[in-house]
């Protein structure tokens, strides 16, 4: 809360002393082993206060952290303990997804040929003729995990914390997977086929929620689920195809059409992931003002990664304009990986 309030140096000294006093008692209750359920939570508060903070790696230490205890109590089945244990886990698994969409090298092959897994091992399998997840290869641990995360992506409400969906979470996840396989099993063509109708079917969902006359979700709900399928189609495009924004123009202006209704409407924080994907694509003068209204917005909340955020976009801008000059080509035909501005500034953002 330090970081949204006005008077932030009194604030965040404050916050300083408590951050510093629960993390004394987290090592004690590590130390003693004296763990419960509720741990989760307390890491995981912990890590989004990095996060806020604008430290650039440290949430990633946490998120680990929360795993390692996750893995420790699945067989408790924790997410049926408490509405607040299953919140966290939900949590979990979403900040790990999000958090897995910003890796450039992964290094993701098994010294025995399997397909390693991300940091979170948050995966969702296509069908088994795409050789992303088999019962044959799959370590126990990790058909384990995906028995855990199958059980917490079925809990009421999956993804809205977000503003997103468990469908287009799955579509977002395969993406993962698919960009980790493709490094060394080559590219699926039905894969692609497969991953696009799912996408698909979210867009046309989005679309009969619209149609209906009472409609199934509020506003904000449904600017931000729209703004989520649109840079999904973003995030897919440009990991495969490598598309350039001319040819993500249709999207990057529907995903800032749902954030400026989102921001209009004073409903509040507009999801971090969907905005960033369609921003750095940004290369006209009209969706890149759309951006630069947004960022205000988004930078008025206070969080210090939004400070990072707005830098690493400019700085992709940047990059794009200058091959642009260099080589005399439109901008909206050069595509540069975001992934790569924070690679080569050795920074590390979590887009939630």
């Amino acid at each position: 809360m330090a970081h949204l309030t006005a008077s932030r140096n009194k604030s965040m000294e404050v916050a300083s002393k408590y951050y510093g006093s629960s993390i004394m008692q987290l090592r004690e209750i590590l130390i003693n082993s004296e763990l419960c359920t509720n741990t989760l939570t307390v890491v995981l508060t912990l890590m989004m206060a990095e996060v806020y903070s604008g430290q650039s790696r440290s949430w990633r230490h946490h998120l680990q952290g929360a795993w390692d205890l996750f893995r420790n109590f699945r067989a408790q089945s924790p997410w049926k303990d408490s509405e607040l244990t299953c919140a966290s886990l939900q949590s979990l698994f979403i900040i790990s997804l999000v958090g897995d969409t910003s890796r450039l090298d992964n290094g993701l092959v098994a010294d025995q040929g399997e397909l390693a897994q991300s940091e979170s091992g948050y995966t969702t399998s296509l069908p088994h003729d795409s050789g992303i997840i088999e019962a044959g290869t799959a370590s126990s641990a990790t058909l384990q995990d995906q028995e855990s995360i199958f059980m917490i992506k079925s809990t009421l409400d999956f993804g809205f914390t977000i503003g997103a969906t468990q469908e287009i979470l799955d579509c977002i996840s395969c993406i993962n997977d698919m960009n980790r396989v493709n490094k060394w099993s080559g590219p699926n063509d039905n894969n692609y086929r497969t991953l696009l109708g799912r996408l698909d079917a979210c867009r046309a969902s989005l679309a009969d929620k619209s149609s209906r006359v009472c409609g199934v979700l509020n506003n904000a709900a449904y600017y931000q689920l729209g703004a989520f399928v649109a840079a999904t189609y973003i995030y897919f495009y440009r990991s495969f195809f490598d598309l350039s924004p001319m040819e993500l123009h249709t999207y990057i202006v529907e995903t800032f059409d749902y954030v400026n209704c989102f921001v209009s409407g004073n409903y509040g924080n507009f999801s971090l992931w969907p905005a960033f994907i369609a921003a750095v694509e940004a290369y006209s003068d009209e969706t890149m003002s759309m951006v630069g209204e947004w960022l205000d917005t988004a930078m008025s909340f206070g969080l210090g990664s939004r400070v990072l955020v707005r830098k690493v976009i400019e700085e992709t801008w940047r990059r794009r304009d200058i091959i642009s000059r260099e080589i005399g080509l439109d901008k909206g035909l050069v595509a540069v990986d975001w992934r790569r501005v924070i690679k080569d500034w050795d920074v590390d953002v979590l887009l939630v």
